[in-house]
Order: structure tokens, then C-alpha cells, then sequence
């Protein structure tokens, strides 16, 4: 076995045991796209209101451009402190694929959308991987 076959090994060995952590844990709550749509709408049409109807010289429509960029990081770092936060005190929220390379965490998205086959000794990684994927908790971060 070569070193790269063994470094594949052990990266693989790594992802196995993240995954049982994952599956051996209760699901973990998903994030409600409509309730998450419906706070990006209305947020970015009481921002958008506010700023039309000012007029267009007027520093409300600064103050309303930074209160949005202010709120749009604020929910960036809340979720990016309670992600690193909740990765100490519970470790199976740490992502599955954390161990794998760019190539390997291709492959297990490819099989997640259905694209190929996993061989039988990768479906656990790739079942930890997809139920992390479903919960949808970037989702938060990216929409701030």
C-alpha cells in the first residue's frame, strides 16, 4: 500500500468514525425554509421601503444600507459562534466530510444527489453526510 492509499485509509477512517457519532445521535432539528424565506422577504422589504421612501439625498437611506449590512453580519457571526460553540460540546455536529479531501467530499455529493453508487463500506459516511446536508443549518448564515 502506498502512502497515498493510506492516507485515503485513514482519512476515510476518520469520516467512518464521525459518522456513527452522527447517526448514533438524535436527528438534529431542521432549519424551516418557509419561516426562513419569510424573515429574508420581509426583512429586505422593510428595508427596501424604508430606503424608497426617503428621500434621495436623505442619511436614512445610509443609516438603513448599514443597519442592513450591520443585521446581514450580525447573523453571520451568531450562527458562525454557535456552530463553533456547538461543535465543542457536541461532537457529532462536526461535518462528516471535515476529513476527507475536496475530490472525496465530491464523490459523496455525487451519491447523495443520486448521481452513483457508494460502495458498501462508504454508505455510512455518505447517510452522516446527507442527514447533516438535509438540517439545512448554513442555510441561516448564508441568508445573513
Amino acid at each position: 500500500m502506498t502512502d497515498t492509499a493510506a492516507a485515503a485509509e485513514w482519512r476515510w477512517a476518520r469520516a467512518q468514525e464521525q459518522a456513527r457519532l452522527v447517526l448514533a445521535a438524535a436527528p438534529p432539528r431542521w432549519v424551516s425554509l418557509p419561516w426562513l424565506a419569510a424573515a429574508l422577504v420581509v426583512t429586505l422589504v422593510v428595508l427596501v421601503g424604508v430606503a424608497l421612501a426617503s428621500g434621495p439625498e436623505s442619511t436614512v437611506r445610509w443609516a438603513v444600507a448599514i443597519a442592513g449590512v450591520v443585521a446581514g453580519f450580525g447573523v453571520l457571526v451568531f450562527e458562525t459562534a454557535r456552530m463553533v460553540r456547538g461543535r465543542t460540546r457536541h461532537p457529532e455536529e462536526q461535518p462528516v466530510g471535515r476529513a476527507l479531501s475536496g475530490r472525496e467530499r465530491y464523490a459523496v455529493d455525487r451519491v447523495i444527489r443520486g448521481r452513483t453508487v457508494a460502495p458498501d463500506d462508504r454508505l455510512d459516511v455518505v447517510r452522516a453526510t446527507a442527514r447533516q446536508t438535509a438540517a439545512g443549518r448554513a442555510l441561516v448564515a448564508v441568508a445573513g
